[in-house]
């Protein structure tokens, strides 16, 4: 069973780490050697692995009863049976069912997942060795975004598989001019990489603002910086938008334990 507990950890660390890299990855593989379609959805089946590992470690455990017992566990798990309810109940196009019911579902499945492995593993030493992955993973997409931005050609990764027949765009441009590039870096799009520098962003500038250590402090103040670097690089202006309010969210919630709300100017607080 311990075995089984750490395969569970290791394959979500592991997710974790892969996740950003995964169009990159998945197409230079899945196009050189022919086996795209699997390697678009080996991730998922890993992730269901993963997943069933830490359930079956999970069931001994005596908080295990009492897990589903939670309001939001029940939401959850009801709102999955109902996706699944209605590919059965009202078919259309066979593919097109599989592929929404896993992409209705599978970011639920990692959430529970993460709840599983909270309560089989010490929370506070997962959520530490997460954040560093993520953050690790994190630097290493802006600085190739950056680098998309001010060295590569605008045809490097049509190198690597990318060309609209597999489904990803080589590179974005305004109003198609070859001089005015939107970087992606290793997602999809620009739209979906501005989407992930909020993430990145948000979990640097609050490492930023928490941690007492000068090393940590200077680690993530120049993410911090790659990271709007970055974001500016992709010139979406719904994932800025999405980036300054999370910003405004996030210094309310620690303003607000700290108790300092009252301290800030009102005028501030309007703005």
């Amino acid at each position: 069973m311990d075995t089984i507990k750490r395969l569970s950890l290791y394959i979500f660390f592991f997710l974790l780490a892969y996740m950003p890299f995964h169009i990159f990855l998945s197409t230079w593989v899945g196009s050189s050697f022919h086996i795209l379609g699997f390697a678009k959805v080996a991730k998922d089946g890993l992730l269901l692995v993963g997943a069933v590992l830490a359930f079956v470690a999970s069931t001994k455990q005596p908080w295990f009863k009492q897990l589903f017992k939670d309001r939001l566990h029940q939401l959850m798990l009801a709102y999955a049976a109902l996706t699944i309810l209605l590919a059965v109940v009202r078919p259309t196009d066979q593919g097109a069912e599989i592929l929404g019911v896993v992409y209705n579902t599978r970011f639920l499945l990692f959430f529970l997942y993460a709840v599983l492995l909270s309560r089989l593993f010490d929370a506070r030493h997962l959520l530490k060795r997460a954040v560093q992955i993520v953050l690790a993973a994190g630097a290493v997409v802006m600085m190739v975004g950056i680098l998309q931005y001010a060295v590569l050609p605008n045809s490097a990764f049509t190198h690597f598989g990318y060309s609209r027949a597999n489904g990803v765009l080589p590179a974005f441009f305004i109003d198609d001019k070859p001089n005015l590039e939107l970087v992606m870096s290793t997602l999809r799009d620009p739209n979906s990489l501005g989407s992930y520098t909020i993430i990145v962003g948000m979990l640097a500038l609050a490492m930023l603002l928490k941690t007492k250590n000068r090393n940590l402090k200077n680690i993530s103040q120049g993410l911090f910086g790659l990271t709007l670097l970055c974001l500016w690089f992709t010139f979406s202006r719904s994932a800025l938008l999405g980036f300054l309010i999370a910003g405004a969210s996030l210094l309310f919630l620690m303003f607000k334990k700290k108790r300092l709300l009252n301290q800030l100017p009102k005028k501030l607080l309007v703005a």
